[in-house]
């Protein structure tokens, strides 16, 4: 038998008479007390804890099965984190928690075992991951529309993201990696009919807006008549042009000038071809006739109106530093004909030219 513990004096077999730490107020408090210190160093023992707190989950998850329960436990604890104060007490209660928890390496360990592993399954899910998608995508964009307002942020971004350009640019498989990517992609969007359209449409527009301005026009004709001298000072791109140009033009030999290719056919057979329609550039000029038998002579028929007051000397100069010699063949002489096959010979055989000769 022991006494009770309420000091009332009577005997019982635990400590307390059944009641008598509730009777009166004073045994009351007295016996609070008394509870208080005997739970404090009960729960000052891990295993107590531990067991009390699976005790407690079983039967609130037991008890959250009745929907009436349920409806009373979720209306209470809505009315209490609408107040501030218990909102901010729980909040820090909650964080000192978890700090002191994930101080323990096992914790930490065991915890996010856990975490993986559920987060594995949800991902698993379909409709899940697109909800986590959008739901990301969404807080990126508010975020990014957010830090682009302020100035100093996107000045700061723009100095770093032009480094990291240069330095990526600085690469030669970086750049044609690049580069291959783009143009495929181009090619692939020009093969959309309406995305060419809507281009098309675009460009003139803009064009359209930026050749109504009288400096721009200014602007862009100074740059395409600098550009055309620095591009015709390229030998190579000027033969190549005055090829074109006479090809688009549809160049053909003209009276005189089959007139006398039959004359050459006459006298010296296979030794002369016409080449006045682009086949042939020269410093940038297109001669009448070639010699296509390895010596390098060149023949002019120069009309007696359309080449009026030009001198020869000048035509022949052109020539003569690519290792050419020249004849200049006047309209007017082909009307004389054994003075002009006497010069033809000498010049073919000789690469002289009587007519200077005699003068």
């Amino acid at each position: 038998m022991n006494l009770c513990e309420c000091d009332c004096g009577q005997g019982c077999k635990k400590r307390f008479v059944s009641g008598h730490y509730v009777k009166t107020p004073e045994s009351k408090e007295r016996c609070s007390k008394l509870l208080s210190e005997r739970n404090k160093k009960l729960w000052a023992d891990p295993k107590y804890r531990r067991k009390m707190s699976r005790n407690s989950s079983k039967m609130i998850r037991e008890k959250r099965k009745d929907p009436e329960f349920a409806k009373l436990l979720s209306e209470g604890n809505a009315r209490l984190w609408k107040n501030s104060e218990y909102r901010k007490k729980m909040s820090g209660i909650a964080t000192e928690l978890n700090k002191k928890r994930w101080a323990d390496p096992e914790y930490r360990k065991r915890k996010t075992k856990e975490l993986s592993k559920m987060s594995k399954k949800l991902w698993e899910d379909p409709e899940y991951r697109k909800i986590k998608s959008e739901q990301a995508s969404k807080q990126m964009s508010k975020q990014m529309t957010d830090n682009w307002k302020d100035s100093k942020y996107r000045k700061k971004q723009s100095k770093r993201m032009a480094k990291i350009s240069k330095k990526m640019w600085e690469d030669p498989d970086h750049r044609k990696n690049i580069s291959e990517k783009s143009s495929k992609q181009l090619r692939k969007q020009w093969e959309n009919p309406d995305f060419k359209e809507k281009m098309s449409k675009q460009s003139t527009e803009i064009l359209n807006r930026l050749w109504k301005n009288s400096e721009y026009r200014k602007n862009q004709s100074k740059r395409t008549t600098e550009r055309n001298n620095q591009s015709w000072q390229d030998p190579s791109y000027r033969e190549k042009q005055i090829k074109l140009i006479l090809k688009a033009s549809h160049v053909k030999p003209n009276k005189l000038e089959i007139h006398f290719q039959n004359y050459l056919d006459l006298l010296f057979p296979g030794e002369y071809k016409y080449v006045g329609d682009g086949q042939l550039i020269i410093g940038g000029k297109c001669p009448d006739f070639v010699n296509v038998n390895g010596k390098k002579k060149l023949i002019e028929i120069y009309g007696d109106y359309w080449h009026k007051g030009q001198n020869p000397e000048d035509r022949k100069k052109i020539f003569e530093p690519f290792g050419y010699k020249t004849l200049v063949i006047w309209e007017k002489e082909l009307k004389k004909e054994n003075k002009l096959k006497i010069r033809l010979t000498n010049f073919h055989e000789r690469g002289v030219d009587s007519y200077l000769l005699r003068r």
